[in-house]
C-alpha cells in the first residue's frame, strides 16, 4: 500500500479528505503539484461550505505549515490576483492575515459579485507562479482553513515526497567470513537529494556482521571527508555530514578495516540498506561473504586519499599494512616499493615525493597471500616561474602592448592576468598584455598536475613621458673655429638620458648639460646629432644641428725667464716667466698660465696645499682631472697614481707646475729648443 500511494503521490498528488462534524466546512482536501520537498507547488484546496459567502465581503484563511515558505510579496495588497483563483474567478484581495510572517496564513476575499451559498463546493487554486514553496524535508503536513461565517477551524492533510537515492553499491574488501573487512559504499543523491551540514545518512548492516563497540568517526570518510559525528543504535549507524552533499552528486562512504567491521561468520549473500534526512526511502543492495581459509592484508593510507589533482598526493602519504587470518597461525607481512628487495614490514612507512609502487603481501606457517600492489603519485613542489621578460621588476615601458615571455619548470596550466597561455614543449610561454597608464600589476599562475600552484607578480609601468629637449648651442651653420665643438643646451624631466653623437653625457640636477667633442668625421660641414631618451617610457625625441667646422690649430711659444707667450701668432704677456728647475732640469710655468692658455680651471686647497687643474676634455675628448701637490712628485690623474720627475712648488708668491707633464698630459705637443731655450706646444 505504502509503494502504490508513493508512486501515486509522484506521478499525481496526493489527497488526503479530514472527516468533521456535520455543522461547518466539510468535505476538506489539499493538493500540491508537484508535492516533492522545496518545490514551488501549486496548492489546490476544496472545501464544501457551511454558510452563505458573500463576494467581495467575507474572507477565507489559509494557515500553512510553518516549514513552508510564503513570499512576502504574496500577501500583501496589489499582489496579481490572477494567481489566486475562486472557483475560477480571480480573488478580490489576499492580505497577509498576520504581520509576522513566521505565522504562515493568508486571507483571501471571495471575489466580488458573487455569492456561494450554503452547501456548495469552493476550490481554491494558488498558482505555481505564486511560489509559494513546499518544505524542505519531506513528510506529512497540515493546512488549516475557516471562513468569516463558520466558527470551526479544520485541518487538511499533505504529503510532501523526495526522491530516493540511486545506483547503490557496496563492496567488501575482503569477502572472507570471520574476517574483518573495508566496506565502501557507494551511491548518488537524487534530485532533492541534496544534504546540508549536519544532516545525516543512514546505513543499516545486517544481522551477523560484527559491529564494533566504539565507533571512531576517523576511520570512516564521506568523499574523503571524516563525518562530524557518528552513532550505533541496534544495526542503524547514522553519520552526521561535516560538509554539505548537494542534489544528483555522487557519494562514496568507506569504513576503513581499523574502523573494525568484521564479516558474517556465515557465508552467504547479505543486504545493507541506506537513506538521508532529505530521502528517506530505504534503498537495498547486495554484499556476498564467503568461507575459505586465508590470510589477508588490508593497506590504509593517510591521507586516505589523493588530496591533489589527477590522482595526486600533494603530502607524503603513510602507508599503514593490516594482515589477518581465520585460522589462528601467526602472519608475517612483507613489503617493497619499486624495485627494492621485500622486507618484513614492522610498521607505517611513508612514501617520499615522486610516482613509486609499494608491493605487499603477508603469509602464515600454511598460507601465503598473493602480491598485492598500489601505485602512488606523490607531488609537493610548487612549479618555479621564470620571467624573462619583462627583464627588471618594476619594469618601465612607454608602449601599451607588453609581451610576456616566460617559462614553467613542469607542465602546468598557465593564467597570465585572468587568461589561460598555451604552454609550449620546451615549457616556454607568451602573452601580449595591453597596459594602462600608470601601474599594472601582472600576475603569473602556474597549477601543476597535482595541483600545486605558483604566483608571481610583476610590475609593470605604462609611462607616456616624452623627454622635451632644448639646445642653446650652437646654432645651425654656426661657424666653429676652436679644436672642439660645444653642445648646450638642457632637457626635462632631468633623469633623461642625453647622447651627443653617440656618446652619453652627464646632465645636471636641474636638468642643464654642456659637452664638448672633437669630430671623429672630416669635413667642413659636420653634423651634430643630440639625442634624448627618457629611461622608463623608452621615448625619444632628437634633433640634429650642421655647423661649418673650421678649426684653428693651436700654437703657443715660451721662452725661458720671459713673460711673453706667442699665442697662434700673437704675442700675450704673462705675469710671471717660465724658469727651469735647477734640481731636474725641467721647465715650470705659472698656474696661471695653465688656465689661461691652455683652457683649464685652477682650484687652490691651502690646508693640503694641492693645486686641482680641471679640463672639461682633453685633446682627445676625455674628462681630466689633474691633482699635484707642492713638493710632491706623486700626481693623481683622473683618481689614478702619477708620479712625476719635478714637483711643483711655490717661488715669488706664484704656484709653479711642470708644463711638460700638463700639456702632454692633454694631449699636446711639446718641442724644447736649446738654442734660444724655447718650447713650443702645438696641436697634433
Amino acid at each position: 500500500m505504502r509503494k502504490f500511494l508513493s508512486l501515486l503521490l509522484v506521478l499525481m498528488f496526493i489527497t488526503f479528505v479530514v472527516p468533521h462534524g456535520v455543522r461547518g466546512i466539510s468535505e476538506v482536501s489539499v493538493t500540491v503539484n508537484p508535492a516533492y520537498r522545496l518545490d514551488y507547488g501549486e496548492y489546490k484546496i476544496t472545501f464544501v461550505t457551511g454558510a452563505d459567502l458573500t463576494g467581495g465581503i467575507d474572507n477565507i484563511y489559509l494557515k500553512f505549515p510553518l516549514e513552508a515558505t510564503i513570499p512576502c510579496g504574496s500577501c500583501t495588497f496589489g499582489r496579481d490576483h490572477s494567481l489566486f483563483k475562486i472557483n475560477g474567478d480571480n480573488a478580490s484581495r489576499v492580505v497577509a492575515y498576520d504581520a509576522d510572517p513566521s505565522k504562515k496564513t493568508i486571507y483571501l476575499t471571495m471575489p466580488g459579485g458573487i455569492t456561494v451559498k450554503k452547501s456548495d463546493k469552493i476550490e481554491i487554486v494558488i498558482a505555481q507562479g505564486a511560489n509559494f514553496q513546499n518544505p524542505s524535508m519531506p513528510g506529512k503536513y497540515t493546512l488549516t482553513i475557516w471562513t468569516d461565517r463558520e466558527v470551526g477551524k479544520f485541518q487538511a492533510g499533505f504529503e510532501i515526497m523526495s526522491t530516493k537515492i540511486q545506483n547503490l553499491t557496496v563492496t567488501n574488501d575482503p569477502e572472507t567470513s570471520g574476517l574483518i573487512a573495508t566496506y565502501k559504499i557507494a551511491f548518488k543523491t537524487g534530485s532533492k537529494g541534496s544534504l546540508i551540514n549536519g544532516q545525516n545518512i543512514y546505513v543499516e548492516f545486517p544481522e551477523g556482521i560484527h559491529l564494533p563497540t566504539v565507533p571512531h568517526k576517523n576511520a570512516i570518510t564521506i568523499n574523503s571527508e571524516n563525518p562530524q559525528e557518528i552513532s550505533l543504535q541496534g544495526n542503524i549507524f547514522t553519520l552526521k555530514l561535516a560538509h554539505s552533499i548537494n542534489a544528483s552528486r555522487d557519494v562514496l562512504i568507506y569504513f576503513l578495516g581499523s574502523f573494525g567491521l568484521q564479516n558474517p561468520d556465515t557465508a552467504g549473500t547479505y543486504k545493507l540498506n541506506i537513506w538521508t534526512d532529505t530521502e528517506p526511502e530505504h534503498v537495498s543492495a547486495e554484499f556476498t561473504v564467503k568461507a575459505q581459509k586465508t590470510v589477508s592484508t588490508q593497506i590504509e593510507v593517510s591521507p586516505q586519499a589523493p588530496d591533489g589533482t589527477n590522482g595526486f598526493y600533494q603530502t607524503e602519504p603513510t602507508v599503514t599494512l593490516l594482515s589477518e587470518t581465520n585460522i589462528g597461525e601467526t602472519i608475517e607481512t612483507f613489503f617493497k616499493i619499486d624495485s627494492d628487495e621485500y622486507k618484513t614490514y614492522t610498521g607505517p612507512v611513508t612514501i617520499s615525493e615522486g610516482i613509486h609502487t609499494i608491493s605487499y603481501y603477508s603469509k602464515t606457517q600454511t598460507l601465503k597471500e598473493s602480491e598485492k600492489s598500489v601505485t602512488f603519485k606523490i607531488d609537493f613542489t610548487p612549479p618555479e616561474i621564470k620571467v624573462e621578460v619583462p627583464p627588471e621588476d618594476p619594469y618601465y615601458t612607454g608602449d601599451q602592448k607588453l609581451m610576456i615571455f616566460g617559462s614553467i619548470s613542469e607542465s602546468a596550466q598557465i593564467i597570465v592576468s585572468s587568461a589561460v597561455v598555451q604552454q609550449n614543449p620546451n615549457g616556454s610561454f607568451a602573452r601580449e598584455i595591453t597596459l594602462v597608464p600608470g601601474e599594472n600589476t601582472i600576475q603569473i599562475r602556474a597549477t601543476d598536475l597535482a595541483g600545486n600552484m605558483s604566483v608571481k607578480l610583476i610590475k609593470v609601468i605604462f609611462d607616456t613621458t616624452v623627454p622635451v629637449l632644448t639646445i642653446t648651442s650652437p646654432i645651425n651653420w654656426e661657424k666653429i673655429s676652436t679644436k672642439e665643438i660645444s653642445v648646450q643646451g638642457n632637457v626635462y624631466p632631468a633623469n633623461t638620458d642625453v647622447y651627443v653623437s653617440n656618446n652619453k653625457i652627464s646632465v645636471n640636477e636641474d636638468g642643464t648639460f654642456i659637452f664638448s667633442f672633437v669630430p671623429q668625421n672630416s669635413g667642413t660641414l659636420i653634423p651634430v646629432n643630440i639625442r634624448a631618451t627618457y629611461p622608463f617610457s623608452k621615448k625619444t625625441v632628437e634633433k640634429t644641428i650642421t655647423v661649418v667646422y673650421e678649426p684653428k690649430t693651436l700654437s703657443i711659444m715660451l721662452t725661458v725667464d720671459k713673460n711673453v707667450a706667442i699665442v697662434n701668432g700673437v704675442e700675450q704677456t704673462m705675469d710671471v716667466a717660465p724658469f727651469i728647475d735647477k734640481n731636474s732640469n725641467r721647465t715650470l710655468v705659472p698656474i696661471r698660465f695653465v688656465s689661461e692658455f691652455l683652457g683649464g680651471t685652477v682650484d687652490w686647497n691651502a690646508t693640503t696645499r694641492t693645486v686641482t687643474i680641471k679640463f672639461g676634455k682633453n685633446i682627445n675628448n676625455e674628462g681630466l682631472k689633474i691633482e699635484l701637490t707642492i713638493e710632491n712628485t706623486i700626481v693623481y690623474v683622473n683618481g689614478k697614481e702619477v708620479k712625476t720627475d719635478v714637483a711643483p712648488l711655490i717661488k715669488d708668491s706664484r704656484t709653479f707646475v711642470p708644463l711638460r707633464f700638463i700639456a702632454e698630459t692633454m694631449g699636446f705637443n711639446v718641442e724644447w729648443n736649446s738654442a734660444n731655450r724655447s718650447i713650443a706646444i702645438t696641436t697634433p
